[in-house]
C-alpha cells in the first residue's frame, strides 16, 4: 500500500483531534525525513489579499472555529474543525475530520489525500491551493 494509506497508529494532538499516522515507518521513511526538503505552503485568496501559510510536520487545523490554525469564519460552509493538513517527509497529507466533513481536491470529493504542487482544495466555500515541490522527483 502507498505510504499515505499505511496509517495505523492513532495520534492525539493538543486539540483532542485524532488522526491515524506514522505507525509503519521504514528506514527509507527515516532517511527521507533527514534530506532537505522544499517548503510547502497553503495559499488562501480573499478580497483582502492572499494569505500564504507554511505547512509543517504538526497537523494544521482548518475550519470555521476561530481557534483553528486557518479560521475560515462562520459563513464559510466549513465545519468548526473541518480538515487537517500536515507533512510527513516530503509528502503533504490531508484528512477531513469533521463528523460529515469532506474536501474537494481537484474536483474530487474525499476524506484522505496526498497533495501535490498546484492542487486546489475546497473546504466549504473556501478555496486553497498547495504551493510546493513535494514529489520525490523534486
Amino acid at each position: 500500500r502507498p505510504a499515505e494509506f499505511r496509517l495505523a497508529e492513532r495520534l492525539h494532538d493538543d486539540f483532542g483531534i485524532t488522526a491515524t499516522s506514522m505507525a509503519l515507518q521504514s528506514d527509507s521513511d527515516d532517511a527521507a525525513r533527514l534530506e532537505p526538503r522544499p517548503p510547502a505552503f497553503l495559499l488562501l485568496e480573499s478580497p483582502a489579499g492572499t494569505r500564504r501559510v507554511p505547512i509543517g510536520d504538526a497537523p494544521m487545523k482548518i475550519g470555521s472555529d476561530p481557534s483553528c490554525d486557518i479560521a475560515l469564519g462562520s459563513g464559510s460552509g466549513a465545519s468548526p474543525e473541518h480538515v487537517l493538513i500536515w507533512r510527513r517527509g516530503r509528502t503533504v497529507l490531508l484528512h477531513a475530520i469533521g463528523p460529515e466533513a469532506s474536501c474537494v481536491v481537484n474536483g474530487h470529493r474525499l476524506t484522505w489525500a496526498t497533495l501535490d504542487d498546484g492542487d486546489l482544495i475546497g473546504v466549504g466555500r473556501a478555496n486553497l491551493r498547495l504551493e510546493a515541490r513535494v514529489s520525490e522527483q523534486g
